[in-house]
C-alpha cells in the first residue's frame, strides 16, 4: 500500500495491476490531491470507478443467488 512509500517504488510491471486495488487507487488519488496539489489522473479515477461498479454488480448477483440461504448465516 503506497501510504508509507511513493508509488514510484512499485516495479513497473505491477503498477497497472496495483491501481485496480480500490484502496490503493483511493490512497494514490488522495496523495496526488494533498501532497502534489493536483487533481488525480483520469485513468486512475476510471479504474477506481470501474472496480467499484464491478464489485457492486458481483456482490448484487451473488446476493441474489444466495439470498434464500442468507438467513441461515445470520
Amino acid at each position: 500500500m503506497p501510504i508509507f512509500y511513493p508509488f514510484s517504488a512499485i516495479p513497473q510491471h505491477f503498477k497497472d495491476v496495483y491501481q485496480f486495488n480500490p484502496i490503493a487507487a483511493l490512497v494514490l488519488a488522495m496523495r496526488e490531491v494533498i501532497l502534489q496539489s493536483s487533481s488525480p489522473s483520469p485513468g486512475l479515477l476510471i479504474k477506481a470507478c470501474s472496480v467499484s461498479v464491478i464489485s457492486l454488480v458481483v456482490g448484487f448477483v451473488m446476493f441474489r443467488a444466495l439470498k434464500d440461504r442468507f438467513y441461515d448465516y445470520l
